[in-house]
């Protein structure tokens, strides 16, 4: 694990998401969210279920919701099978800029047809050291935010640093 920088999330987060595709899309039980990007968009004939995706935001001790028109239409307190059913239906829409909310670490993708995913650090958690959100980056390097604030790279094998191989 080595600290990361704002303005290095920063710039990961414009070469992972801006202008690219979302090519998966979905929600596990307890509503842990994953949005993957990828340069192409999806061919009618892909599952966004078979495609690992080079790009991947993981949302997992954060608050998060999906807007349509400004209206939210879905949430991470929803039921499962909502939550689930509406963010499916980011795949294959191109996020057209994505912002990263420098006080609170909270995160905006802005996705054409007027979607937009937000994403935002929980504070309060017994659990200091857990990953609001993850960003993975075809180097296999995760950029995360954990809940107290703290910004650090970890590769995904989870060995330190001084160990990654190219």
């Amino acid at each position: 694990m080595k600290p990361l920088t704002l303005q290095e999330l920063h710039n990961a987060l414009h070469d992972a998401i801006e202008g690219r595709y979302c090519c998966s899309a979905w929600v596990t039980q307890g509503n842990p969210l994953f949005v993957g990007f990828d340069e192409k968009e999806m061919t009618s004939s892909e599952s966004s279920a078979e495609r690992r995706c080079p790009y991947e935001l993981e949302v997992w001790s954060s608050t998060w919701s999906v807007l349509r028109s400004g209206a939210m239409v879905a949430s991470s307190s929803d039921v499962w099978e909502h939550a689930e059913a509406e963010v499916s239906r980011l795949v294959g829409l191109r996020a057209d800029e994505c912002r990263i909310d420098t006080d609170a670490l909270g995160l905006s993708i802005e996705f054409e047809s007027h979607v937009c995913l937000r994403v935002g650090p929980i504070w309060h958690s017994k659990h200091a050291d857990a990953d609001a959100w993850t960003l993975r980056l075809p180097d296999g390097l995760y950029r995360s935010v954990r809940v107290n604030g703290e910004l650090y790279v970890v590769h995904e094998t989870g060995l330190p640093p001084k160990k990654w191989t190219p």
